[in-house]
């Protein structure tokens, strides 16, 4: 397991910040299951497991932003609990796309760049030294990235009414593309709060759609709701962990921290000791 940022430029959590559990201004009302940081410097942003990504939209500042959904290729090592998704929220757009004149295109692989968009290159270079034709210039679609507003029965609808989970299990035409664990992904902005979830793998369905792919942050509201309606909003807080009982449920968690263009080498650290303590 991998933590998910170099927990050297994780500060600690301030009072207006988003935490993971009841909100403090509405404790009855809403359940947080985002945890927010606001950032004092951009931070390197790495895969926690092995699996499959894709890059999508942050409304927040869709020109500048993204968020990362990473869905395991295996269950997390902890006895009874599986991660459905790792969410990063607010990282930053040029980490994977390069504006040419309101064009966004994947970025070219450069020794600049992250391991993400290397390792994607390397494939994409791979595939075009079998291919009997010429490939077509990859598309941020190829990563994930994209919506529009075609109807539901168009094959190529990326709307927000869709179901995210359609982009990993080849019903949509974005797709995911792989991650190892450790990978450097992209950097979190600190130009704006960020986020990160963890939700998990269980018999509730999931409610996690394109549209709501595209927050920078998530809570569950109860509103007017009563009887089964209400009973059902509060058990979708039960398909999240708070990323402070994840982590801290390891032994230990490999993480990363660079050094200028260099990076150093993987080093486990013990959780007790060495990582960022979630405030709570």
């Amino acid at each position: 397991m991998h933590f998910f940022i170099d927990y050297n430029t994780l500060p600690q959590q301030s009072a207006s910040e988003l935490k993971f559990g009841p909100s403090i201004s509405s404790p009855n009302n809403s359940f947080v299951v985002s945890t927010q940081f606001n950032l004092t410097s951009s931070a390197k942003a790495f895969a926690c497991q092995k699996g499959m990504m894709v890059v999508r939209k942050n409304s927040s500042d869709p020109s500048n932003l993204v968020n990362l959904f990473i869905k395991p290729s295996e269950p997390t090592k902890l006895e009874g609990l599986s991660v459905r998704y790792y969410i990063y929220r607010g990282v930053k757009l040029t980490s994977f796309f390069t504006n040419n004149n309101g064009v966004l295109l994947i970025n070219q692989e450069d020794p600049t760049n992250t391991e993400f968009i290397a390792s994607y290159w390397r494939d994409r270079n791979k595939l075009s030294t079998i291919s009997l034709g010429t490939l077509t210039a990859p598309l941020p679609r190829n990563i994930g990235y994209g919506d529009n507003n075609l109807p539901l029965s168009n094959p190529a609808n990326l709307n927000p009414s869709r179901p995210i989970t359609d982009l990993f299990n080849g019903k949509a035409p974005a797709k995911a593309f792989r991650v190892t664990e450790g990978m450097l992904i992209g950097e979190f902005t600190s130009s704006s709060k960020i986020s990160f979830e963890i939700q998990l793998e269980t018999c509730l369905s999931t409610s996690t759609t394109l549209g709501s792919s595209a927050n920078n942050s998530i809570a569950f509201h109860v509103g007017n709701l009563a009887g089964l309606q209400l009973k059902k909003r509060k058990e979708l807080a039960l398909t999240y962990i708070d990323p402070a009982a994840f982590f801290g449920m390891h032994n230990s968690i490999n993480t990363k921290t660079y050094l200028g263009s260099s990076i150093n080498p993987i080093v486990e650290t013990k959780v007790s000791t060495a990582l960022y303590t979630f405030d709570k």
